[in-house]
C-alpha cells in the first residue's frame, strides 16, 4: 500500500490533516496509525455523560476546538 499522498516517502511531518469520514483516506491511514508512525492529537479525554456530550458537539460545532475528543464509557 502507498503512504497517502506520499508524504511518507518523503520523511516529511504532517500537521494541520483534518480527516473526515473519508473511507479511503482512513483506510490508507490505517497502517500508520497501527505501526505507531502516526498518531490522533487527543484534545480532552471525558467521562461519558449527556453533558459531556453536549460539550464536545458545542466545540466540534465551534469550529475553534483543536485535537480529538474523546468520551470513555464505563462497563
Amino acid at each position: 500500500m502507498d503512504p497517502p499522498s506520499g508524504f511518507c516517502a518523503k520523511n516529511q511531518t504532517l500537521y494541520g490533516v483534518f480527516l473526515t469520514r473519508e473511507r479511503k483516506r482512513l483506510l490508507e491511514m490505517r497502517p500508520l496509525f497501527e505501526r505507531g508512525l502516526a498518531r490522533p492529537f487527543i484534545a480532552e479525554v471525558l467521562p461519558f455523560s449527556l453533558e459531556n456530550l453536549r460539550k464536545a458537539h458545542a466545540r466540534m460545532d465551534s469550529g475553534h476546538g483543536r485535537g480529538k475528543i474523546v468520551l470513555t464509557f464505563q462497563a
